[in-house]
């Protein structure tokens, strides 16, 4: 299962040990969050394509948001059952952003990694 760390300096752009993730289809990721930025109280998971539903299980099947407990926040998702066989390998780009606040607020800081699934 892949783990995705994602981790937010005191200040500046948030550091990923892996800027691009490959998983294959069906996959359990973990997103782990840790941050020394006191500013950010929440962390969102954010997918640009429709077809990106890593998180179906859920009422917000394209992003996830929960707020960081002592700096720290992890959650899980699911790479799509995109369908056989992928002309290319997809490339799901997605957002993660840190808030000021648990819910609402303002973004404080933010990335664009990718996640690739290759042809099964």
């Amino acid at each position: 299962m892949p783990n995705i760390h994602v981790v937010f300096p005191v200040s500046g752009t948030p550091i990923l040990l892996n800027g691009a993730e490959i998983c294959a289809r069906g996959e359990v990721i973990t997103w782990c969050f840790h941050s020394d930025n006191t500013a950010i109280k929440s962390v969102e998971v954010v997918f640009a394509d429709p077809g990106s539903s890593f998180f179906g299980n859920t009422p917000t099947p394209l992003s996830r948001r929960v707020p960081l407990v002592h700096g720290q926040a992890d959650f899980y998702g699911h790479v799509p059952d995109y369908t056989v066989p992928l002309p290319l390998p997809k490339i799901a780009k997605y957002t993660v952003r840190g808030y000021d606040a648990p819910t609402g607020g303002n973004v404080v800081a933010e990335v664009d990694p990718i996640i690739l699934t290759p042809q099964p």
